[in-house]
């Protein structure tokens, strides 16, 4: 008698091992269907209501583009880079200019700027106008060919440009008109996005600039972006 209440026992309880074990199995379930939900939904509303997504956080603006979300800084048309106290970590960056010859990089200063040719000295103007927040002069460095192309440039915010470099790729000369193409890299520090839209802040995509003095003077005639597998 003994034995047969406890072999029942023992079945009971195997039996209801097994259902706690369901249930816990079942309860866990439940909770990860749950949270994907939750994430679909939540994903779903920031898709149909992009603005949901917008928000400032410090000076940095987050704003949706073409689906994706972009990070710029907040444009600032008074930033008056001259105020040195007010940018220390922009400051503390390379603003040097750098010509690259070959395997030698040598930078643009006050010392050797003798040695350059008027090709190379043309891109301390043009990077000049974009720190500067100088659209007009900006424009103006460019040929009327290019401007009847494409346009002139946009009102755009002082840049807080560093990193510049740039290395001739190309030269020629035709009918006494002097051509150059040079490989441009630069990084801009807290971009907003008024005057590159295309990198984020800190971020660099080279430029292939062509520059010729058919008018008596460089200017630019030819401005691209070097296109990479990843970018098609």
């Amino acid at each position: 008698m003994e034995n047969i209440t406890e072999k029942r026992n023992e079945a009971e309880f195997e039996k209801a091992a097994k259902t706690g074990g369901g249930r816990k199995k079942k309860t866990v379930l439940i909770v990860w269907i749950s949270v994907v939900l939750v994430i679909c939904a939540a994903s779903l509303l920031l898709l149909k209501n992009p603005e949901l997504f917008d928000k400032e956080a410090g000076n940095i603006k987050v704003t949706g583009s073409n689906g994706f979300y972009d990070w710029f800084y907040e444009a600032d048309f008074s930033l008056a880079l001259e105020d040195h106290e007010s940018y220390p970590e922009y400051l503390e960056l390379d603003r040097y200019l750098y010509y690259k010859n070959g395997s030698e990089t040598v930078g643009v200063i006050d010392k050797n700027r003798d040695s350059f040719g008027d090709e190379v000295l043309f891109f301390e103007k043009y990077f000049k106008t974009v720190i500067d927040g100088d659209h007009e002069a900006y424009n103006e460095m460019f040929t009327e060919a290019y401007l009847n192309t494409y346009g002139e440039k946009e009102a755009f915010t002082p840049q807080m440009v560093y990193g510049m470099q740039i290395e001739e790729v190309y030269e020629n000369e035709t009918d006494g008109v002097l051509t150059y193409g040079f490989d441009v890299d630069y990084k801009i520090f807290q971009n907003n996005g008024t005057f590159r839209d295309d990198i984020y802040s800190d971020a660099s995509r080279t430029l292939y600039i062509e520059i010729n003095d058919a008018s008596g003077e460089f200017k630019i005639d030819v401005l691209k972006y070097y296109v990479y597998a990843a970018d098609e």
